[in-house]
């Protein structure tokens, strides 16, 4: 474990009263509330997905940008609501609410404010959290009024992902701000740390024991306690992470992909191994639980499929860039996007179906009810599979 100073410094606390556990404030229990599903990162589903590529509805909303500086378009990645709604990033809205059943938009967060990677997420109470590039957190209400935001950075852009820990606080960090916040239900801050250098649209990942994983671009990772500051531990991983955000596997070790490979961690901080990869992991990785393979693509378009120990389990080649992370269905089948291709896999590595889109594919897949897989394109439509 390394010996480095601290990341960064408190910058504001609040009473101990204040960290009490609220009963509306947790995380949503829907098939796919978050992003890469869990507060563990995992990417694996509690329900199946699709099988083959029927393509059952398409959302296709060419009014909206999904950002202004040639960045991939629609590059947020959907959410799913309690009773189906899915909600994801789109544009100037910034949040847009979509209709599982028929893909017909609900309706989108009034404004003018862009979007870029955030991806939603769901409170218990139907509450929905995202990132906008108006240096800010929204928290919006089921029926698209905004509820309060909160100002995360000063740049333009909150770019990575909110969790929502087991007592309520929401955690958010600054993309190129370099903080990372706990903040209430009611949108006041609990804790913030100053983090050195950016994240790249990473999120925290929370252990079942409320430990709080986070790291940067410079391949420092740190664990924190839920009540904050300072760090329990912290690592330098050797190697920059351009946007994997940490996963926590069943027993405790932590993945993260960096720009050479797949690093896994044990939770005491100590490096347990690294998997040389072919290129930069542009994306977070998933872990099966069934057996605990990791998988995960780079940007030269080699899939790895890798066993707990670090060992090479197989590896496939897709037609372009892997910047999509991977979902596991409960059927075990593997969904990703290489280029501007969803791409499914077995649990053994064949390619089991593969769907052209219009544009290249930066956000991840989400799978939901009816085994139905939710891709958004380049070409800025959110596709429907479903079996």
């Amino acid at each position: 474990m390394s010996s480095l100073r601290p990341l960064g410094v408190l910058l504001t606390s609040v009473a101990l009263h204040s960290l009490s556990t609220s009963a509306s404030a947790q995380l949503a229990d829907t098939p796919w509330p978050m992003f890469h599903h869990d507060l563990r990162h995992t990417g694996q589903a509690t329900v199946s997905g699709p099988g083959s590529a029927h393509l059952k509805w398409v959302y296709d909303n060419p009014s909206r940008w999904a950002c202004m500086w040639n960045c991939p378009t629609f590059s947020s990645s959907a959410a799913i609501g309690a009773d189906g709604t899915i909600y994801i990033g789109v544009g100037f809205a910034p949040l847009c609410a979509i209709d599982p059943g028929d893909g017909g938009e609900k309706w989108c967060t009034a404004g003018t404010i862009d979007v870029y990677w955030s991806t939603p997420a769901v409170n218990v109470d139907g509450t929905i959290y995202m990132g906008a590039r108006d240096n800010k957190l929204w928290a919006v209400n089921p029926d698209g009024s905004v509820k309060w935001k909160y100002k995360v950075a000063g740049d333009g852009d909150v770019s990575d992902s909110p969790a929502i820990g087991g007592d309520g606080t929401i955690f958010i960090a600054g993309t190129f701000a370099a903080q990372l916040h706990a903040l209430t239900p009611q949108g006041a801050s609990r804790w913030s740390y100053v983090l050195k250098v950016g994240t790249r649209s990473q999120s925290p990942a929370i252990a079942p024991d409320g430990t709080v994983y986070m790291g940067n671009v410079n391949g420092i990772l740190a664990a924190f306690a839920q009540g904050g500051p300072p760090p329990l531990w912290q690592v330098k991983l050797k190697q920059r992470n351009w946007s994997s955000s940490p996963v926590v596997a069943a027993d405790g070790t932590i993945y993260v992909g960096l720009y050479k490979g797949l690093t896994a961690v044990n939770p005491d901080g100590a490096i347990r191994w690294r998997f040389a990869t072919d290129s930069p992991i542009l994306s977070t990785p998933a872990v099966a639980s069934s057996d605990g393979t990791i998988y995960v693509g780079t940007k030269r378009g080699t899939f790895y499929a890798v066993q707990p120990d670090g060992q090479l389990k197989w590896s496939v080649r897709g037609p372009g860039p892997f910047r999509a992370s991977p979902a596991i269905g409960a059927n075990g089948i593997v969904y990703s996007a290489s280029g501007s291709t969803v791409m499914a896999f077995t649990p053994g590595g064949e390619v089991l179906w593969q769907y052209a889109t219009g544009g290249g594919i930066a956000s991840s897949p989400a799978i939901g009810q009816a085994s139905t897989l939710y891709v958004a394109s380049g070409d800025n439509k959110l596709y429907a599979f479903a079996p």
